[in-house]
């Protein structure tokens, strides 16, 4: 024992940081113990309750069927009627203009998909701008709220500028008919 009391004697600051790591390693143990072993015991039994319901697989078939008819009948809900064609249109020429883009000429062609009663009107058209205006001007119509997609675009240099590009778009918008 008086060997032990000379070596803390002798060595005052190895003993200190012994005794603090010791003494830090008891208070991380009662805070994990404490708070961090409730939280992982309640977010383990989460996680089984999760593994023990069922897969989409397992549902009911009905179940799946009646929900992909809502799900089908709420898309076709956000089809427009042919006679907003011109609206949808005119939100088109606002996206253009918001980002600062010229347009030149614009041409349509209608196709009539007889057994969905839907109207598909082919838009194709270009526009002139800086990179930047072009890449926000296709990012606005991906987040329109219309139903339309973007089939094909073609990006070339413009002639007028050099730091000016030309876009070539081809533009689908649908539409239903109006018919049952």
């Amino acid at each position: 024992m008086k060997i032990f009391f000379e070596i803390i004697r002798m060595r005052k600051k190895s003993c200190l940081a012994i005794i603090a790591l010791a003494l830090a390693n008891i208070l991380l143990y009662i805070f994990i113990m404490s708070f961090q072993a409730s939280k992982l015991e309640a977010l383990r039994n989460d996680w089984f309750e999760k593994r023990q319901r069922p897969s989409v697989g397992a549902l009911d078939k009905t179940y799946i069927f009646s929900q992909g008819k809502n799900d089908l009948a709420a898309f076709e809900s956000r089809i427009p009627p042919k006679r907003d064609f011109m609206r949808v249109v005119g939100e088109l020429f606002e996206i253009v203009s918001n980002n600062g883009l010229s347009i030149g000429s614009v041409g349509y062609k209608p196709e009539l998909i007889k057994d969905r009663d839907l109207l598909v009107y082919g838009l194709n058209f270009s526009v002139t701008g800086s990179y930047a205006a072009v890449k926000s001007f296709i990012a606005d119509i991906e987040q329109s709220s219309e139903m339309v997609s973007i089939d094909h675009i073609t990006l070339t240099g413009a002639e007028a500028s050099p730091d000016s590009v030309q876009v070539s778009v081809r533009i689908s918008a649908f539409f239903t008919t109006g018919k049952p």
